[in-house]
């Protein structure tokens, strides 16, 4: 009766330890979330990425139109 009385008290003591504290933990966190200003700062950083892309090309045109009226 003992042995029988030990494995169910053993079994509880599990069970309430597989529980851990998820009581304390209910707030879930995103990994990947983003607020306003992250979003911000990234499309900030592309649009600044593209124009400069854009104003390197339109001068490297305008340099090579140039070479050539000079011809």
């Amino acid at each position: 009766m003992k042995k029988l009385f030990f494995a169910i008290v053993a079994v509880a003591a599990i069970s309430f330890a597989a529980c851990g504290n998820n009581a304390a933990n209910t707030e879930e966190t995103d990994s990947v979330a983003c607020d306003s200003a992250c979003v911000e700062e990234c499309v900030e950083e592309v649009v600044d990425s593209a124009i400069e892309e854009v104003v390197d090309s339109a001068v490297e045109a305008v340099e090579e139109v140039a070479e050539e009226v000079a011809e």
